[in-house]
């Protein structure tokens, strides 16, 4: 199976690379549909997080993962993988500093459940950096 990493930095292509993978240089920010080409499975990992804003937040968490998962419907894709966030079934309920950020997640999780694609959500509790 050949493994590609969207990156939108050309310097973060030589990690890519060292992890065995290939380097596709895109923005999610911006058209995602010739990122996609050649592929036939999505694993959604990126994301801003609660840290840059509701701008950035919005853009990359919410509409970056929404671009992916209509480019994945477009090019006849079937299978796509979410990397959530624990809590983003509930955003109402978390605290407020995290509630944007856990919106946003759930909004793209609703988007991939009604997309007829098949999907996994996997919502970790935190990250370990």
């Amino acid at each position: 199976m050949t493994v590609y990493g969207m990156i939108r930095k050309e310097e973060q292509a030589q990690t890519i690379k060292e992890l065995g993978g290939h380097p596709i240089l895109a923005d999610l920010e911006g058209n995602v549909d010739k990122a996609v080409d050649n592929m036939e499975a999505i694993i959604f990992a990126a994301g801003f997080g609660p840290k840059t804003g509701p701008d950035k937040t919005t853009a990359v968490d919410k509409n970056g993962a929404i671009k992916l998962v209509d480019a994945a419907k477009k090019k006849g894709f079937e299978r796509f993988v979410m990397l959530s966030s624990v809590g983003s079934d509930n955003p109402e309920q978390a605290q407020e500093e995290m509630r944007h950020y856990l919106e946003a997640k759930h909004d793209a999780d609703e988007l991939l459940k009604a997309s007829g694609l098949t999907y996994a959500i996997v919502r970790p509790v935190a990250f370990d950096k």
